[in-house]
């Protein structure tokens, strides 16, 4: 599943927001492979590791992220999920 939202820039330390939108996608990624609280933070250590993505909810089965595409592709996730040891289908 897949929708995009908008997200706007989070504000910097000086408490100044540049007002920027950007669009982000989301989408649950089917995972195989998961079965127990190891494989979900393995594939949540993955997912955050990445720039441009932001974990939504990571569960035995799946994970549902959003994602800003100017900056990471779908294939790059379902690549991250891979390298942990998991099948994306």
């Amino acid at each position: 599943m897949r929708r995009m939202v908008l997200c706007r820039r989070r504000s910097d330390k000086a408490g100044s927001t540049s007002g920027e939108v950007k669009a982000m996608h989301e989408e649950t990624i089917e995972i195989e492979g998961m079965s127990c609280g190891h494989c979900i933070q393995a594939v949540e250590t993955a997912l955050r590791s990445l720039a441009g993505v932001e974990v939504r909810r990571v569960e035995i089965g799946r994970a549902a992220v959003a994602y800003d595409p100017a900056t990471v592709n779908r294939a790059q996730i379902a690549a991250a999920v891979e390298d942990a040891g998991f099948q994306v289908v």
